[in-house]
């Protein structure tokens, strides 16, 4: 198909140019090829880059000198790698050839030319903003400049996570490497399904000195997930990151950059079992402290969210804020209560509770403190299923004082994470017990808890 555009800015028109015949030319003719007696016009060849623009009139010479006219342009091939508008500016589309004649309007004077389009070249990316590119982990190479060690990380791979319910698209580096075989005596490593170092090293003159944010995005299971910036080591267990089993939660590392050079690594590293697996994305370095401000809650129980018992591996011994009275039992795969990432609404630990057989089971966890009179609100986070009151009557949240119950609600279960508030409590000053009790004789029954807070209501 042929376009066919109109220079529409109004010249003058030398009158001897309107009764002479016309010349032939060919684009790119110098003036020196046209005759003095006979009126041409002569449009030069054009290379231009792509999504360039230029002005075709600029491009176009009149014989003899001074002779001016509205010139009428027409694609005759490539109109897929220009276009012209109808005031005479010419853009690259793409990569190719197009060639162009142009004619005269009023004298019919006219000449054919080329038009090169070129690729645009691409910016040139620096060592920071490849790595920040490299850790979304969409382009095909992005692995190759990671430095992967660790008895898994051959089996490490880049895929898409669907699992829609975490609201993360695209790619991500998949932890889990699928290569779960029971441990033995002798090779008890081999159950840990997650055991390598994820590295990174690069130098930018552009990288000065001064505070920066390293970002990255984990889900996962895990026993340990350490971050090495520079030489100094953030870790999970002590607080510093943060891991969840239910979403991703983006840990923000922030610190202090000396020199051109950063160095960076992650660890993951899973215990013994078939439980361990997670993805990791959006790994980026921003320029000074992007960590965003929480908003603090005065929450008058200590450890509402069990982050200080989870980094005691949910051991109640070595505790002394929660008191857990009765014995969970066990399941083919372990304990029924564990206090870890897959428990967790916010933050890092939570109670996540699987009851995998049909024997009853009955504990209770509680927190005492002392609290002035007054009105309170207490709240939790609940996420759980495949129980009901019927066969968990048992399963409930309870606010005590001097053993009177001041409230008690069942646990109802929840399909996703749901914030539950009891209706306000009116205490006296003395002690009061928040006590979570689970009893269940259902089988299958699963109960992830986070986030009691008991606060004075203003």
């Amino acid at each position: 198909m042929k376009l066919s555009h109109k220079h529409t800015r109004l010249l003058p028109l030398v009158a001897t140019l309107l009764i002479l015949p016309l010349a032939a030319c060919g684009g790119g003719n110098s003036s020196s090829e046209s005759s003095d007696s006979s009126p041409s016009i002569v449009i030069s060849d054009i290379t231009i880059e792509e999504k360039e623009s230029i002005d075709l009139y600029d491009y176009v010479e009149f014989y003899p000198e001074g002779s001016e006219d509205t010139i009428n342009f027409v694609i005759t091939s490539g109109d897929d790698v220009v276009t012209i508008t109808e005031s005479g500016y010419l853009t690259g589309l793409k990569e190719g050839v197009a060639n162009v004649t142009g004619t005269t309007d009023s004298t019919n004077l006219s000449d054919s030319f080329t038009v090169s389009v070129t690729a645009a070249l691409e910016p040139e990316i620096t060592p920071w903003e490849q790595f920040n590119a490299d850790g979304n982990f969409e382009a095909e190479d992005a692995l190759d400049r990671f430095n992967l060690t660790g008895p898994t990380a051959s089996l490490q791979t880049i895929e898409a996570d669907s699992d829609s319910s975490r609201n993360h698209e695209g790619l991500a580096l998949k932890l889990w490497t699928g290569d779960y075989q029971a441990a033995t005596d002798e090779t008890p490593e081999v159950s840990s399904l997650v055991d390598f170092s994820l590295g990174y090293t690069f130098t930018d003159d552009t990288l000065v000195a001064g505070t920066y944010t390293l970002e990255f995005d984990i889900v996962g299971a895990l026993s340990t997930l350490e971050a090495e910036v520079n030489g100094t080591t953030y870790s999970w267990a002590n607080g510093d990151l943060t891991l969840n089993g239910s979403k991703y939660v983006t840990n923000y590392v922030v610190f202090e950059q000396t020199s051109a050079t950063f160095e960076f690594e992650l660890k993951f590293f899973g215990a013994n079992g078939d439980v361990n697996w997670g993805y990791v994305d959006d790994i980026k370095l921003v320029s000074g402290n992007q960590k965003p401000e929480i908003p603090q809650v005065t929450n008058l129980l200590s450890d509402g969210s069990f982050e200080e018992l989870g980094t005691v591996g949910g051991d109640f011994s070595l505790q002394s804020i929660w008191e857990l009275t009765g014995t969970p039992g066990t399941n083919d795969w372990g304990a029924n209560l564990k206090i870890d990432s897959s428990g967790a609404n916010d933050g890092s630990y939570g109670i996540n509770y699987w009851h995998g057989s049909s024997t009853e089971d009955d504990f209770t966890i509680a927190q005492t403190i002392s609290v002035t009179a007054g009105t309170y609100v207490l709240s939790y986070d609940i996420y759980g299923g495949d129980y009901s009151q019927e066969n968990s009557a048992n399963t409930t949240i309870s606010v005590l004082q001097e053993e009177t119950i001041v409230a008690s609600e069942f646990i109802s279960p929840s399909g996703t994470y749901a914030t539950i508030t009891l209706p306000d409590l009116s205490l006296v000053e003395g002690e009061v017990t928040i006590a979570i009790r689970i009893q269940t004789t259902a089988s299958n029954t699963w109960i992830k808890l986070d986030n009691f807070v008991l606060t004075a209501k203003q």
